[in-house]
């Protein structure tokens, strides 16, 4: 399968830590974010992905992952 649902960061943000390289107070550089965001998008399309893009709500949670097993 070739086919990619991406989000832009367009709300990216640093809301909570929960390891050393996490800083709310550093935070994160939003151009930075976005441009390696749109490098990213275009690398995968030039390896041959089809991509669609959706936007995301303000406040929605950015990854969710099914719980561990054990």
């Amino acid at each position: 399968m070739r086919e990619l649902l991406l989000c832009p960061p367009d709300y990216y943000g640093i809301e909570y830590e929960i390891n050393p390289w996490m800083s709310r107070a550093r935070g994160a550089d939003t151009a930075l974010v976005q441009e390696q965001w749109r490098g990213l998008h275009q690398k995968l399309i030039g390896l041959g992905y089809e991509s669609t893009s959706s936007r995301r709500s303000r406040n929605f949670p950015t990854w969710s992952s099914p719980p561990m097993p054990g």
